[in-house]
């Protein structure tokens, strides 16, 4: 039985992007060492009431970096602004 636990554990580090692939990984052309000047634009965009941009800024680095905590808390604060404005 520990043999093929062993197995699958093995298989999934096979398909686990590594450091690298993450590093260069494209979302609508940016790059994780995109994400700090990203998460400036968002935070400029929501600043000026521009939710939607920085919605969508946001949602870039999460797809990203998908446990960014900045961006996550970036979009939830601009989905509460945008249900106050509605």
């Amino acid at each position: 039985m520990e043999a093929r636990g062993e197995g699958r554990r093995e298989a999934a580090k096979q398909t686990e992007p590594s450091d690298e692939q993450r590093s260069s990984a494209m979302v609508s052309g940016f790059t994780r060492n995109d994400i700090p000047d990203l998460i400036r634009r968002a935070q400029g965009y929501a600043g000026r009431g521009d939710y939607d941009k920085a919605a969508s800024t946001f949602g870039t680095v999460l797809a990203l970096d998908p446990k960014n905590a900045e961006a996550a808390d970036g979009m939830r604060r601009v989905k509460e602004a945008q249900k106050m404005r509605r």
